[in-house]
């Protein structure tokens, strides 16, 4: 299941995030309560023969489990799944933190998201997913709209707000519009001079 990514996430906030993001990239996102005991699923998959997902995107936060334990015991056993620990309670890690969690059998070690930056903390996010998966065809065009429907649903109000600051016209751009308007009511035409299409933005990203 090279396209599959199994997802356990402690809120379902987290889980949705993830599934939408990796969705845009055509990886499929499998989701599995934070409540599960992940060794005996693992076990069933490997005894009745079934193909599993080569990336687990774990919570570490989740109440009963021992994450380093557990990558230990993943990498003893099942050496050929990744695992990307999450902390969505930290917004930044220590690289000696980091380096611990890789010593432990982790892939990588990763804070929440940055809600004030969403579409870098995404796209990062996304980069790591892929390569780990060996895949490098990474299409953050695809975000995009993902950024934009989460904002919507996370931030209505600062959503909005950036809304109308991308649809409300620079005072350049408006100057360049009655330029254009004057001329050609006046018969003139603009010899060699054109308006650049305006490229839309959301948070940075070109869509």
């Amino acid at each position: 299941m090279s396209n599959a990514v199994l997802v356990v996430q402690k809120n379902n906030s987290d889980h949705k995030i993830w599934e939408k993001m990796l969705e845009s990239q055509n990886l499929v996102a499998i989701t599995e309560s934070p409540q599960a005991n992940l060794r005996d699923l693992i076990m069933r998959n490997q005894v009745s023969g079934q193909s599993f997902p080569k990336l687990m995107i774990l919570d570490m936060s989740i109440e009963h489990l021992n994450p380093y334990e557990f990558c230990r015991w993943v990498q003893e056993n099942y050496p050929s799944l990744k695992i990307i620990l999450t902390n969505q309670e930290r917004k930044t890690i220590s690289d000696i933190e980091r380096r611990w969690a890789t010593s432990q059998g982790a892939y990588e070690l990763i804070p929440g998201f940055d809600y004030n930056n969403l579409p870098s903390s995404l796209s990062e996010r996304i980069k790591l997913v892929l390569k780990a998966l060996g895949k490098w065809d990474n299409q953050e065009k695809f975000l995009v709209p993902v950024v934009e429907d989460l904002m919507k649903h996370l931030f209505p109000q600062q959503y909005e707000e950036s809304a109308d600051q991308e649809t409300s016209p620079s005072q350049s751009e408006a100057e360049e519009k009655q330029l254009v308007t004057a001329n050609q009511s006046n018969g003139s035409k603009s010899r060699g001079y054109k308006l650049k299409p305006k490229v839309k933005r959301f948070r940075g990203l070109p869509y």
